[in-house]
């Protein structure tokens, strides 16, 4: 068995293990718990494909073609209320789904892991909303189902980050599936962090809890408003717990993978139809809002989407926007590595129980350091953002 090479390159979209004609990949874990493709040598016949369908290493934006920028919220104050910016993608879901469609998307499986599941009711949608700190992990056939859809006529609705979209517009193009009834939705995405550590945090706050946990809300809309990024555990003995342990860290730029430091896809520009968002810094372009409930930032990429937005109307709240004054730091460059990056990575991989105590449960000598780090943060992240370009 072999690893693919260049992990840095690599993104996790599982494209290379659905177009494989001998099934000769297979998606592992790494030691920081990334999922990579594994190739069995005795299977593989080097057609190549694999590589072939790797639009990580191809991608290059399309900037002269006519892309427009919208704040978007759902007229239902309900729906708003149960996802995490405008409820865009809800009302997207819904009409799939009402039209005999199918949907894919992240959820929070029983366990509690990250990853990408089929849905054909209204109900099963629901699992999609509110967002994941965590890559998702998408099954090996994943990509071959979404074809099948195609070709059989149904119409399907694939949400991702957009490494995930555009592995799956790759594919679909090599198969040579029509994709006129396919929808595909990306979003901003800040970097992914390893399902590995998660995995590892989860346990360790079932120790400290000493009960099981039963679910957890990355960022509690409902409890601390739109704006704020705390996350709400809820332990199977009763108890709740609200903190940003995950995000501190998350917001150290130090768990991601290594493919999201240099991501091709940070750019406005992308191959998915919209790409989507919270609208930070609304008040800039649009007036209103000022209620802490939420409100989508939305790019059409192509006259398909404008026509979709223009049927949803009577569901959303629609406001064209400049693009010029919306945009966010992930649609111009990748994020940078926190300077903390090397350090967490060896800890955690030589005992990952003591990196996670470390790291998201710091001692009163780190809380200090890192207070000072978050008074220098603005002049770091500057300079770093050079660095590593």
């Amino acid at each position: 068995m072999r690893v693919q090479e260049n992990d840095g390159r690599c993104c996790g979209c599982t494209a290379c293990a659905n177009i494989c004609p001998k099934n000769a990949i297979v998606i592992t874990q790494d030691a920081k718990g990334f999922y990579y493709p594994e190739i069995d040598e005795e299977l593989c016949i080097g057609c190549n494909l694999c590589k072939k369908v790797c639009d990580f290493t191809k991608f290059e934006p399309i900037k002269n073609k006519t892309i427009t920028s919208y704040a978007v919220r759902h007229r239902n104050l309900d729906e708003v209320r149960t996802s995490r910016s405008g409820a865009f993608f809800s009302a997207v879901a819904n009409h799939v789904i009402k039209r005999g469609g199918v949907c894919y998307g992240a959820i929070l499986s029983d366990d509690l892991r990250v990853e990408h599941r089929e849905a054909k009711t209204i109900e099963m949608c629901v699992r999609f909303k509110g967002s994941k700190y965590v890559q998702s992990y998408i099954p090996q056939n994943l990509f071959t189902e979404c074809g099948e859809y195609l070709k059989s006529g149904r119409t399907v609705l694939f949400s991702g980050t957009g490494c995930q979209v555009h592995g799956l517009l790759s594919y679909l193009e090599m198969k040579r599936i029509s994709m006129d009834s396919l929808i595909t939705i990306d979003f901003i995405c800040h970097g992914v962090p390893s399902p590995g550590v998660w995995s590892h945090y989860k346990d360790e706050i079932e120790r400290r809890a000493n009960s099981k946990l039963m679910s957890v809300n990355f960022r509690d809309k409902n409890k601390f408003g739109w704006v704020a990024h705390l996350e709400t555990y809820n332990f199977a003995n009763g108890n709740q717990e609200s903190n940003s342990n995950w995000a501190d860290v998350f917001y150290q730029h130090c768990m991601f993978r290594e493919s999201c430091y240099n991501c091709p896809y940070t750019t406005p520009y992308r191959n998915s139809d919209f790409t989507i968002g919270d609208y930070w810094g609304y008040e800039k372009v649009i007036d209103g809002y000022r209620d802490n409930e939420g409100l989508s930032f939305v790019i059409a990429q192509n006259d398909k989407a404008r026509l979709l937005l223009a049927e949803l109307d009577t569901q959303l709240e629609i406001h064209q926007t400049e693009l010029e004054k919306s945009m966010q730091p992930q649609l111009c460059n990748p994020v940078y590595k926190g300077i903390e990056y090397n350090r967490f990575w060896k800890e955690y991989t030589k005992k990952a129980d003591s990196a996670i105590k470390a790291f998201f449960f710091p001692s009163i000598i780190r809380r200090i350091y890192l207070a000072g780090l978050k008074q220098i943060k603005p002049c770091v992240k500057r300079f770093l953002r050079v660095l590593h370009r």
